[in-house]
């Protein structure tokens, strides 16, 4: 299962024996800390919640499912009190999230985290969780140039239904014991939890996204990407700043950014 969602990636072998270190190591080590996370995105129904859902099982309470909701309440300690592993489904923090970038920064790397109860004084305790970010967005967190906290993975199209059926009926017959028991003996060989993660086509895309419109823009001028609305592709080249107004109004129309207006 998790092969397939690797699969799309063209270094999918290499991506796929990393995630499995990645989920090994805090096996074979209760408590450590990754330095890194996942995100795995895409189409609805390939089966990325299925096969994290029960890999969160072998934490038992130790683990649980955050949301949107649940990560912008300030009181968070149903789910970051005492957590070995976080599944962040549809946790978004684009560009305009600041807060939520910034605190979610903190989870995935920072030794502390704050933990504050409803109706008691909030403390700080080590920060043991390992995040997992789910989602079908193409754009659900800001990436900088050279990110090395995330894994990021664009899933293939989704399978037959016998494929995730027989997935479902391995894991109703010890699947996920089977799962552990893998994990927990995989040779890690000189894996840690600062070893940088691949870099993917997808993350390349990620990163891309998170740039502002004005930089996408320019760079896709500088690369002889920018076409004209009568298919001619515009040249980089001196032109007027109204001119250049004009065209950027035209491509964020395509893009689906809103227009910056005149000064």
């Amino acid at each position: 299962m998790l092969q397939y969602l690797c699969s799309n990636e063209s270094n999918h072998s290499e991506v796929y024996q990393w995630v499995l270190n990645w989920l090994a190591y805090p096996i074979q080590h209760p408590g450590a800390k990754m330095q890194s996370a996942i995100v795995m995105h895409g189409g609805q129904g390939t089966g990325k919640n299925l096969f994290f859902e029960h890999y969160m099982e072998i934490f038992g309470l130790y683990a649980t499912v955050l949301d949107q909701t649940a990560l912008e309440d300030r009181f968070n300690a149903d789910w970051a009190q005492k957590k070995l592993f976080i599944l962040a489904d549809e946790v978004l923090a684009r560009q305009d999230m600041y807060h939520i970038k910034n605190r979610l920064k903190g989870f995935v790397t920072g030794k502390q985290i704050r933990v504050n109860p409803k109706n008691i004084t909030a403390h700080e305790e080590t920060n043991h969780m390992n995040i997992v970010f789910l989602s079908n967005e193409k754009m659900l967190i800001v990436l900088e140039d050279d990110d090395r906290r995330h894994c990021v993975i664009w899933v293939p199209p989704k399978q037959e239904d016998e494929f995730y059926q027989a997935v479902q009926e391995e894991c109703r017959n010890g699947g996920v014991a089977a799962l552990h028991h893998y994990l927990l003996n995989r040779d890690l060989g000189d894996f840690q939890p600062w070893t940088r993660p691949p870099m993917t086509q997808s993350k390349q895309d990620l990163i891309q996204l998170s740039l502002g419109s004005e930089a996408r823009f320019f760079n896709e001028w500088i690369a002889g990407d920018l076409e004209h609305t009568n298919g001619r592709t515009i040249p980089f080249c001196p032109c007027l700043g109204s001119q250049l107004h004009e065209v950027y109004q035209d491509w964020c129309r395509k893009q689906y950014y809103a227009t910056l207006l005149a000064a």
